[in-house]
């Protein structure tokens, strides 16, 4: 399935995502919003066996002087008789005696005792020793979670990412070292599955990403966005059927460009109206002067083509927002919100946009303070939310001293609260991408997971897990495999 349709020099011309449209399709639409734990694998060490020192035979004085030898002495029973060695009488050098048959000056059931005794304690020893082990590991002292059996995942230094939910399956993006975009599946926050390279043309590096999920008329589509070498806006898509056929890049804007290393790039999806089951927003940082961050996309109110990418993005309806940094969006029951950075004061400002019968206006619902952590210039933000009914919105950035921040908005309008970040050690710059994993609520180990490069010498991914109280429930590296 391929998106095509670019205008003319004097016209412009809106086509439908190819595949897309279905004839007396069924009007039950639905839309897919894109927003793990990890296990231990400890190896018990087998016990040791302990060698078993019999007593020492007397020696004999001399030849001169032979000691007899008495053979054993044979025992008549019948096949399948229990011989109770206990009451065996052995040969004694004395004559007319008998002594009990005896191993180190003990019994032979009372060798048996002590064997069955010992080997009991030592498979209860090595039963609590893993329980205690698994207790420390899994402790609040030690949040760090990984399987070192499998590699780190290392991405292009400053590289974009973007996960989506699609067919009960997680997916992830992301900029490889080489350049291309690689899609992983998430088993769970720590192990990924690499898939495939999508197919990219001119990747530039660095650049942003942004995928979303969306089904129209029964058939659902992953869209990858991203930009290339010469600014534009890059789509690619596939079928959930079809895994391995990306659809040829296409680009989707056409009377604008991004901003040259803009960690803004966002796709949002709200319900559809009229003809359209669903509309896709995408947010980005212009180019143009002065218009800070735009939005284009596929939809049905008057200042899109119903349908098809126009191509034309609307003039800047953000004022003040900062076209380097990034673009934070969620979307729930008929509200809409977006994070930007505020190019003059540097504080985190949120807008929102509802509908109901009718695509409603922009407006801003509320901003950080100066007792904040500032964003810092060219932070690339992300946000999240619970899909609960009470809707907690969880956004994250970089700030000026280059702690990663939380942002907490569980009301209608503004935030609740702030937290830094403390344990985390991110690059600067580091692209970053939020999702909520519900997993039953928080309570249930759910909780909205954060993923940024760290700083060390590689650029390997890293995690952390937080509650809405701003705890880090989890953290830990991405490893990869496949």
């Amino acid at each position: 399935m391929a998106l095509l349709g670019v205008p003319s020099h004097n016209s412009i011309r809106y086509t439908a995502l190819e595949g897309m449209e279905v004839n007396n399709a069924s009007d039950t639409n639905r839309v897919e919003q894109a927003g793990l734990e990890p296990t231990f694998d400890r190896e018990a060490a087998a016990p040791e066996l302990l060698p078993t020192y019999l007593c020492r035979t007397p020696s004999r004085h001399s030849h001169h002087s032979p000691e007899p030898y008495y053979g054993s002495r044979y025992i008549d029973s019948k096949p399948g008789q229990e011989i109770d060695d206990g009451h065996i009488p052995a040969w004694s050098q004395e004559s007319g005696t008998r002594k009990s048959k005896t191993y180190c000056g003990l019994r032979r059931r009372a060798v048996i005792a002590i064997a069955v005794i010992l080997t009991v304690l030592v498979i209860v020893a090595i039963v609590v020793g893993a329980v205690l082990g698994a207790k420390s590991s899994g402790g609040s002292g030690d949040k760090t979670q990984g399987n070192s059996s499998v590699s780190p995942l290392v991405i292009r230094d400053g590289g974009g990412l973007a996960t989506v939910t699609a067919s009960s399956a997680v997916l992830a993006y992301y900029q490889a070292e080489n350049g291309s975009i690689v899609e992983s599946r998430m088993v769970n926050d720590t192990d990924w599955q690499v898939q495939s390279a999508i197919p990219t043309r001119g990747a530039s590096p660095g650049t942003s990403i942004a995928a979303s999920s969306i089904t129209l008329y029964v058939t659902s589509y992953v869209l990858v966005f991203y930009t290339d070498n010469d600014g534009e806006i890059m789509m690619t898509n596939r079928t959930s059927s079809s895994p391995e056929q990306w659809s040829e890049p296409i680009s989707v804007l056409s009377n604008d460009g991004t901003q040259p290393g803009t960690s803004a790039l966002q796709v949002n999806l709200y319900p559809g109206f009229g003809e359209d089951p669903v509309t896709i927003r995408v947010y980005y940082g212009s180019a143009t002067p002065d218009q800070g961050i735009r939005e284009l996309g596929m939809g049905s109110d008057n200042d899109y083509a119903v349908a098809s990418w126009n191509g034309f993005a609307k003039y800047s309806f953000l004022n003040q927002s900062d076209p380097n940094s990034g673009v934070g969006a969620t979307s729930l029951n008929e509200l809409a919100r977006l994070y930007v950075r505020n190019s003059t004061t540097g504080y985190l400002a949120q807008w929102a946009l509802g509908w109901g019968t009718e695509v409603e206006g922009w407006w801003q619902t509320g901003s950080s303070s100066s007792t904040d952590p500032l964003v810092a210039n060219s932070s690339s933000i992300t946000a999240c939310n619970d899909q609960a009914s009470t809707r907690t919105d969880y956004v994250f950035y970089q700030s000026i001293t280059g702690t990663l921040v939380c942002a907490i908005s569980a009301s209608d309008r503004g935030f609740t609260s702030f937290h830094v970040l403390s344990e985390a050690t991110p690059a600067d710059g580091t692209k970053l991408h939020a999702w909520y994993d519900d997993s039953d609520g928080e309570d249930g180990g759910g909780g909205a997971t954060l993923f940024y490069q760290d700083s060390g010498a590689q650029a390997e991914l890293k995690y952390l897990k937080i509650r809405r109280t701003g705890e880090v429930q989890a953290m830990g590296s991405v490893r990869s495999s496949g």
